[in-house]
């Protein structure tokens, strides 16, 4: 079901002004609701989850194998800035487990 935003329906009338003061200026339906709470929280996961398959890419690509623990470490993380500096150090070890010393 497709709704409209608040006073749509009002036309050009006092009552859609009247309705617009009494609206906050943020409202958004589903605006502080478990819906919006699960697709945030659904976002950051996704957004771990391809820095997690960055990191490993970049080892990949560069030939150095990597550990089912190393793997494991790397896709369960959920820091996004250990990842980062897992991403950064990925270009330069020389072993998968080397990148655990920048920041993780």
């Amino acid at each position: 079901m497709v709704t409209s935003p608040p006073g749509i329906g009002l036309g050009n009338t006092p009552a859609r002004e009247i309705w617009r003061k009494l609206m906050p200026r943020t409202f958004f339906p589903g605006r502080g609701t478990l819906i919006e709470q699960t697709w945030l929280e659904a976002e950051a996961e996704g957004r771990l989850k391809e820095r997690a398959e960055s990191v490993l890419r970049v080892l990949e690509s560069r030939g150095i194998p990597v550990s089912p623990a190393v793997h494991e470490r790397i896709m369960t993380c959920t820091f996004m800035d250990t990842l980062g500096y897992w991403l950064e150090a990925a270009v330069t070890v020389s072993t998968a487990e080397e990148i655990f010393v920048h920041g993780g």
